[in-house]
């Protein structure tokens, strides 16, 4: 099935990563034009949610998703990073202008030594037959995949009721090594 686009009265909220500088960043929004029209309007009272307190765990905000669910938008992000360990945050919002951030992750880490124990990032959400559906990239501290002791990044999935607290489906990845890796003593791709 295609997606069919058909004009619209108001125009809906698309979330976009804004970085404020190198080091911290923010989460804006831009409006969709009618299909005639072409192209992203940036919205001026961007950036929507923006960079947190330095020893937070969402110091830095990125890859969000929204979801809108009866009359309330509901948005995932990666989170990071007073520990470096990236996490996924919620907010939700009436308008998808004004947030309401959660103070803490809704999705964390799984244990020591798990395929996605040190950073859990870049969701996709989804509402299904009154079930979240989650997708996400995951993996264990980079030093340690670099070092070829870790699994590359791959696609973990976790399901849940109400958007906050999530199930893991099985002990690993359902979708294995979607990354390459580069090698700096033999100059190849891995």
């Amino acid at each position: 099935n295609s997606v069919m686009w058909s004009e619209m009265e108001q125009r809906p909220v698309v979330p976009l990563i804004l970085a404020a500088t190198a080091l911290a960043c923010g989460l804006g929004s831009a409006s969709v034009p009618t299909p005639s029209g072409g192209g992203l309007l940036k919205s001026d009272l961007n950036p929507l949610i923006t960079e947190g307190d330095p020893e937070s765990w969402m110091t830095l905000k990125a890859d969000p998703v929204v979801v809108k669910d009866g009359d309330t938008y509901k948005m995932w992000f990666t989170g990071c990073c007073a520990d470096e360990m990236l996490r996924i945050g919620y907010a939700t919002s009436p308008d998808g202008i004004s947030w309401d951030v959660y103070p803490e992750p809704v999705f964390e880490p799984a244990e020591p030594g798990a395929w996605d124990d040190h950073n859990v990032e870049t969701v996709f959400v989804m509402r299904d037959e009154g079930i979240y559906k989650m997708w996400y990239s995951g993996l264990q501290h980079w030093d340690k995949v670099l070092a070829l002791e870790a699994p590359m990044p791959a696609i973990g999935y976790a399901t849940s009721e109400d958007g906050v607290r999530w199930t893991r489906y099985g002990d690993g990845p359902v979708i294995d090594q979607y990354g390459v890796l580069w090698d700096g003593q033999t100059d190849d791709w891995l």
